[in-house]
């Protein structure tokens, strides 16, 4: 986190430079040695997202699964599902967790794009879970955002696999997509927009918006 913060400001390089070069040497941490934590696994993903650029998350999956993160993610979601309310403990751990392995997937799901190769995290159906990040009777603004992001990249995802399927299947259909194929997604992303606008509208996140448009909010 420091080493995000101070990045932009010139009088923080020093500090930045420093704080760099610890992250980096605990997140090669992570590769042997102690079991990692939760904190471990989130100073990996802010560590890959905004400082190291797009890569590929090999290591972060590495770390989820030694940390069981989709089963946890799994069981929680299932219970909230299940039971509605959770008592305030088991409603701080799913959050946690959501918001932990929502980034993750969000990496997961880009680097897949930008690389045109498979998605190494097995997800499940946590594109269907992302909607209980809104639980809250207030949701963030940061939580809807995150909902948002899922679900268009989701959606992005699986048109690029549709159209271009060449870096997505060992035995790839060459023949081109068809026309209604590619109508049918633009119809979903339209679909998509009109319903994160909404929520985005809501007078309780027209506060937080600052200079930004309903739109581009989507995007920050």
């Amino acid at each position: 986190m420091i080493t995000v913060g101070a990045r932009e400001a010139s009088e923080l390089q020093s500090i930045h430079h420093y704080a760099k070069e610890k992250s980096l040497v605990l997140s090669r941490e992570t590769l042997f040695g102690r079991k990692p934590t939760m904190d471990d696994l989130q100073g990996l993903l802010v560590l890959f997202m905004w400082v190291m650029g797009v890569r590929l998350p090999g290591q972060a999956i590495a770390v989820a699964h030694e940390l069981d993160l989709t089963a946890t993610c799994g069981r929680l979601c299932g219970l909230a599902l299940e039971q509605g309310e959770l008592s305030p403990a088991m409603e701080k751990q799913l959050m946690d967790t959501m918001r932990t392995y929502a980034y993750l997937f969000q990496l997961d799901i880009l680097s897949s794009m930008v690389a045109a190769k498979p998605k190494m995290l097995v997800s499940g159906d946590f594109a269907e879970y992302s909607g209980l990040l809104l639980r809250q009777a207030v949701p963030r603004l940061s939580d809807v955002r995150l909902a948002a992001q899922i679900e268009l990249n989701k959606l992005i995802s699986l048109a690029q696999e549709a159209i271009d399927p060449a870096g997505f299947s060992a035995t790839p259909n060459r023949q081109p997509p068809r026309l209604d194929t590619i109508s049918s997604y633009n119809d979903a992303l339209d679909h998509w927009f009109d319903k994160w606008q909404k929520h985005i509208s809501a007078p309780n996140f027209v506060g937080q918006l600052g200079r930004f448009d309903a739109g581009s909010c989507l995007h920050g």
